[in-house]
């Protein structure tokens, strides 16, 4: 793709260590958004945070983070927190989705600034439908 393409596409962060979780997410994105979309994806929140300061200070920063909780290295909370303690990071829409319905995670969710919190879906179809949420959050 060309510098140009991804100057006027949206930009998705997508921080899911799951491979097949990561498969769907970026499948749905790619039937359910009808517009052009780069996908930069991490399979660890050290990476994430790693590529996301990266592309803050050489691109501009994405229009949304989609955020898992379970990570190998550090929880999506701790993500999440640094991502609102960063000056540079702090104004990116994170919308977390997780297989966790645990009030407790949503409730540490919101409070640390959590743009919005979805459960993972069973197949492509509930993926494709949590995916057209993010229409809002892709205005380039």
């Amino acid at each position: 793709m060309s510098q140009s393409h991804f100057s006027s596409a949206a930009t998705i962060f997508l921080i899911e260590d799951n491979p097949t979780d990561s498969y769907l997410s970026r499948m749905a994105l790619d039937r359910a958004i009808a517009m052009p979309l780069q996908i930069v994806a991490a399979d660890t929140g050290e990476r994430g945070l790693e590529l996301l300061r990266h592309h803050c200070r050489n691109h501009r920063c994405p229009n949304v983070v989609l955020l898992d909780l379970s990570l190998p290295d550090i929880s999506g909370h701790e993500v999440l927190s640094a991502v609102r303690q960063d000056p540079a990071l702090q104004d990116i829409p994170v919308v977390i989705l997780t297989g966790s319905d645990s009030e407790e995670d949503q409730r540490r969710a919101r409070e640390l600034g959590a743009n919005d919190y979805w459960i993972k879906p069973m197949g492509m179809l509930g993926y494709m439908d949590i995916m057209r949420r993010l229409k809002a959050y892709l205005r380039t």
